[in-house]
């Protein structure tokens, strides 16, 4: 193959046409260096983070929240955590821009530490273990303004907030429904019929049906 003097200065053209310029070469320097610098200063800052926590105390409280509903607790006081039954002694009382308490009272919300670190689940109420022991059951009767989107069924499986506590439930029966936009049958029970129940209309449909009202 020959190569004649236009291909050869065609060949030339192109290598200097793609080859970096002296800019290309500084601009990325420059940028190496930014990252180098950039990781150093990142890792500084994680060698400096990592020592701080290393030299930090220890601390290992567990403090426990919660609002005093009635009553009153000290340092001191050996309580029992209710369903589980798990027990400790009242350590200290932990508080926010407040001088040191020893006891606190009804309505007073606090958050404490236990002498023996238990785990305490979400929603469990503490007692002394000098009082008497709380009335507990898995049964509530309750009324309910359901608000849901479906009707309140007894074959489903709904999720029941308690204070903190977070638990699932199941609707066992449905004894009295009310008319939520009459409340005629809460009307009539006032009137001294203790087993009215809601009907089309509401109380002026039962009025107006010449049925008693007094």
């Amino acid at each position: 193959m020959t190569v004649t003097p236009a291909d050869r200065a065609k060949l030339t053209r192109e290598i200097i046409e793609r080859s970096p310029t002296l800019a290309d070469v500084v601009g990325g320097l420059i940028a190496l260096v930014g990252l180098l610098l950039f990781v150093g200063v990142i890792a500084a800052l994680a060698v400096g983070i990592t020592r701080s926590a290393r030299s930090s105390p220890p601390n290992d409280r567990r403090i426990i929240a919660g609002t005093v509903e009635s009553g009153r607790a000290s340092v001191g006081d050996e309580v029992v955590f209710y369903p589980s039954g798990k027990r400790s002694v009242i350590r200290s009382f932990e508080t926010f821009n407040r001088p040191v308490v020893t006891n606190v009272g009804a309505r007073e919300a606090v958050g404490f530490t236990l002498g023996e670190q238990i785990y305490v689940a979400r929603g469990e109420l503490a007692a002394r273990a000098s009082e008497a022991r709380p009335a507990m059951s898995s049964r509530v009767r309750v009324s309910l303004f359901w608000l849901g989107r479906s009707p309140l069924v007894t074959t489903k499986t709904y999720g029941l907030k308690i204070g903190t506590a977070r638990a699932t439930m199941r609707v066992e029966a449905v004894h009295r429904v009310i008319d939520a936009s009459s409340l005629a049958a809460a009307t009539l029970q006032d009137l001294g019929f203790g087993n009215a129940t809601d009907l089309a209309g509401g109380f002026q449909a039962w009025k107006a049906a010449g049925l008693p009202v007094r």
